[in-house]
């Protein structure tokens, strides 16, 4: 269902700030190869929003639902990964979204967590 909708927006030339703003509130019924693959895409195509109000929280949120996208698929390292770099490009923006990567990282950090 997800991957047709994928394949006919991932050819737009044009992406609105509105589409990102839904496909990241349903990111999570993407498989994750395509989401990670999305996610990629959508962070470069925002950079030509900066100048907009809260943009860097729509970043974050992204990275943060890919993270937990990943951790749902068990790729705890991955996850990790993307937590951490959303972290050090988004820490001055404290938010719910950052504390919610604080919260991942704690639960991932700790190896009996992972076993």
């Amino acid at each position: 269902m997800i991957k047709p909708i994928w394949e006919r927006i991932s050819k737009y030339d044009q992406w609105y700030l509105s589409d990102m703003c839904l496909i990241n509130t349903i990111l999570f019924l993407f498989p994750v190869d395509i989401a990670i693959e999305f996610t990629q895409n959508v962070l470069k195509r925002l950079n030509k929003y900066n100048s907009f109000r809260d943009i860097e929280l729509l970043k974050s949120a992204f990275n943060i639902n890919l993270s937990l996208l990943v951790i749902t698929n068990e790729d705890y390292s991955t996850a990790l990964s993307i937590i951490n770099d959303s972290l050090r490009q988004y820490k001055r923006k404290m938010n719910y979204y950052t504390s919610s990567a604080f919260f991942k990282k704690s639960y991932l950090s700790f190896p009996s967590w992972l076993q």
